[in-house]
């Protein structure tokens, strides 16, 4: 019954995600037909949306996500082409590719999200290649440099980056002497493309806690925040579940550790190590590493009875972590970290004070 069940979700999901996907074309196609754009737009997210089929976090809320970037990017070149006087090279295209690096952490995702927005603008604004590529490359740069980004003056950096990027770009696809001196050339291609990399860093740093919300993801600027031990909760555990806290912070660094040499998400690892076991507040004598020397809750209650105090730490973890508004990435940390496994010494002692002929149940005594 549970494959069958399985099985049912999984199909209403695969429906649900074409449904989305197509209503989202479809909208989209309707939205830049009077551009002339109504092939390719189809085509570009078609592409994103096969590169997400294969990827390991495809699914129709993600596909909408990074749809919404292009549209962003789609309208600030169809309103600055429109409606006002400035170089259509002040279009912040990079900012999709620094955008989709911070929140999703995939390169593979924001190098087809960059070549998605830089191709869709430089058609719509008839651009050609030279405009493609010089955005493209740009984005390829700017991305690569905040994929570790930590503080907000790596975005400048990035800024950076980019405006130097673009520039060369645009000066190696025009290689005259001349030009250098240009005024026209200079106001309309060089001056644009170099601030545009600052006007990229400005609008992701404006914007990121916002699509942070919008997405419900979270990106090392907000992991670092979490990670402050004057956060309500660390400082909580300091005060009421010391050794708990000590224990967060050993198994937060060998965890960091490991998950940086597999590759894996090392910031996220170690923050949701610091909460992993924020649970064990609510009664945090009955654990090992708060306990006095000598003095065990456990010896006066039955092994059934601490079954179900050490078996609670998980329950209501989940439910503090949701009361203070953990970020669901957090919260997977506190079911997670035991699996199924077996609470394996008030098993043993509830065997041992069984009754002749009683058969103590094992899985009552695993995490669930």
């Amino acid at each position: 019954m549970s494959a069958l069940k399985k099985s049912s979700d999984d199909i209403r999901t695969s429906i649900y995600r074409v449904g989305i996907s197509a209503l989202f074309i479809a909208g989209l196609t309707l939205f830049c037909k009077a551009l002339g754009y109504s092939l390719i737009i189809p085509l570009l997210l078609f592409l994103l949306g096969f590169h997400l089929k294969f990827s390991d976090t495809a699914n129709a809320r993600r596909f909408l996500h990074l749809g919404l970037l292009l549209v962003l990017a789609v309208f600030a070149a169809h309103t600055i082409s429109t409606y006002s006087d400035f170089s259509i090279y002040y279009v912040p295209v990079p900012a999709v590719g620094l955008l989709t690096m911070l929140l999703f952490n995939s390169r593979r995702l924001a190098f087809v999200m960059s070549f998605a927005a830089s191709t869709l603008v430089s058609l719509i604004l008839n651009g050609g290649f030279e405009m493609m590529l010089t955005f493209l490359m740009g984005s390829l740069v700017g991305a690569y440099s905040v994929r570790e980004a930590r503080t907000r003056g790596q975005l400048i950096l990035a800024g950076l980056f980019i405006a130097v990027m673009q520039v060369v770009c645009i000066l190696l696809m025009n290689p005259r002497p001349e030009l250098l001196v240009s005024k026209p050339f200079f106001d309309q291609f060089l001056l644009p493309l170099f601030l545009n990399g600052f006007i990229c860093a400005f609008i992701v740093a404006a914007t990121l806690k916002i699509f942070e919300y919008l997405f419900g993801v979270l990106t090392n600027f907000s992991l670092l925040e979490l990670s402050d031990f004057n956060q309500p909760l660390l400082k909580r555990m300091i005060m009421e579940a010391p050794g708990t806290y000590h224990h967060s912070l050993v198994v937060s660094n060998l965890a960091e550790a490991a998950a940086d040499a597999i590759g894996a998400h090392a910031l996220l690892t170690r923050v949701g190590a610091y909460y992993h076991d924020i649970g064990k507040m609510v009664k945090p004598e009955y654990f090992t590493e708060n306990q006095m020397m000598g003095s065990n809750k456990h010896d006066n209650i039955e092994p059934s009875m601490s079954r179900l105090v050490i078996l609670n730490h998980v329950k209501e973890g989940i439910e503090l972590a949701k009361k203070n508004k953990l970020n669901p990435a957090l919260i997977d940390f506190i079911p997670q970290h035991h699996g199924t496994s077996l609470i394996y010494y008030f098993y043993q002692k509830s065997v041992e004070e069984a009754q002749d002929g009683e058969i103590v149940d094992e899985d009552i005594f695993r995490y669930p």
